[in-house]
């Protein structure tokens, strides 16, 4: 097997994400799964209770206040960072995909140098080397441990961050 495919299969690896309601649950599923990743959702059947300690990432797909963001454990993000980490085959920082935020552009993996398209190595260059970088450091690198999480950042730092070079 290509070392990029295995890599892939293990992307979400250290990740225990929890899916709320409102977000595509089976897509969700599937790909966090084909990656390696452990997910649990409000409702039967679930692996985890939203409770459960172990949870680094929670998908949610509606604006939340700061402070409803708990526990401070874990990272809360929109569905869209799973695929775009997917995409860019390396786990991206969370703070430009945080509850209420514009996410980045969401780049299609099949299309590479169309006008109008910046390549993913480019958005992930500008990622890490912006605001985000810490954080880019923490998660940036597909093998890293998702619950070292990444550290806060501010919102200039995060609109840096969405905005590729």
């Amino acid at each position: 097997m290509a070392p990029e495919i295995k890599a892939l299969r293990q992307l979400f690896g250290s990740c225990v994400l929890y899916c709320g309601r409102e977000c595509p649950l089976r897509s969700l599923e599937f790909v966090v799964l084909a990656c390696g990743g452990t997910l649990g959702w409000d409702g039967e059947a679930s692996r985890l209770e939203g409770s459960d300690g172990s949870i680094t990432h929670q998908i949610v797909d509606r604006p939340m206040a700061e402070e409803d963001m708990l526990p401070k454990t874990r990272e809360f993000v929109q569905p869209q960072w799973v695929y775009d980490c997917i995409n860019a085959r390396a786990l991206l920082p969370t703070a430009p995909y945080r509850p209420g935020r514009l996410c980045p552009p969401h780049l299609s993996p099949f299309l590479d140098g169309d006008e109008g398209y910046t390549p993913l190595e480019r958005v992930r260059a500008a990622l890490t080397a912006s605001g985000g970088a810490g954080e880019a450091e923490g998660e940036g690198g597909g093998g890293e441990d998702c619950s070292e999480g990444g550290g806060e950042e501010s919102d200039e730092e995060s609109e840096e961050s969405a905005k590729p070079e």
